[in-house]
């Protein structure tokens, strides 16, 4: 969803590195491999179960998000998380508002 690092971090430099590395090609795809779930990296072929799927041509993936066909707890579960991070409401809040939280 997000990531951040705190501005006045004084370990910032090294934060934003990690993160580089965790959004590597090689990352996500060892990422999804251990927890058996479809990369977010463009190569598939890496993984037997979903290689299948890199073979579909750009024109027929759609994007659920592009679509507009996520269902109301997802929505529901990105606003929040968004808000949250963003330091706008808490946890709690996020929480209590749940289900009832506007785009």
């Amino acid at each position: 969803m997000n990531f951040s690092v705190n501005k006045n971090s004084p370990n910032k430099d090294m934060a934003m590195e990690f993160m580089r590395f965790l959004i590597s090609s090689k990352e996500l795809e060892n990422m999804a491999s251990v927890k058996r779930l479809i990369t977010t990296s463009k190569d598939l072929s890496l993984d037997n179960i979903y290689a299948a799927l890199g073979n579909v041509p750009k024109e027929r993936i759609i994007c659920s998000i592009d679509a507009n066909i996520n269902d109301n707890a997802i929505k529901q579960f990105r606003y929040a998380a968004h808000h949250v991070l963003m330091g706008d409401m808490t946890v709690d809040e996020a929480v209590e508002m749940f289900g009832k939280l506007e785009e």
